[in-house]
């Protein structure tokens, strides 16, 4: 049995949907474990914080990884991933940020990754 096109189109979209939906549900208690997040909340069936649109460096991630496969095409390297990072990252936390700054300084993969980086 074979899916139409709009079946996995419908697919995709609701991936992504998910994605970001669990993005910004978790992203206030992101680096907790569970017993931090019970005896701060006790046993939850509500959301802990008000979602006010969408935005994190997780999605960011996944939509300039989509964006440089459309303009590069499927044979990207690590070097065409990382001009796509200086050219469009605006912000980056831990590892990521590290890595993001010795590509600024000239550091390609898999260099970037590794210098001066404790993550």
């Amino acid at each position: 049995m074979s899916l139409r096109s709009s079946q996995v189109g419908d697919k995709i979209l609701g991936g992504w949907l998910g994605k970001l939906i669990g993005n910004e549900i978790g992203r206030i208690l992101e680096g907790w474990d569970f017993n931090e997040i019970v005896k701060k909340f006790g046993e939850m069936n509500y959301y802990v914080h008000k979602v006010n649109g969408f935005g994190s460096d997780d999605s960011d991630y996944i939509v300039l990884s989509l964006h440089t496969l459309e303009s590069r095409g499927i044979s990207i390297t690590l070097r065409d991933i990382a001009e796509e990072w200086i050219k469009h990252l605006k912000y980056a936390y831990t590892a990521e940020k590290i890595a993001l700054e010795n590509l600024k300084r000239g550091l390609f993969p898999p260099l970037s990754a590794i210098f001066k980086n404790p993550y």
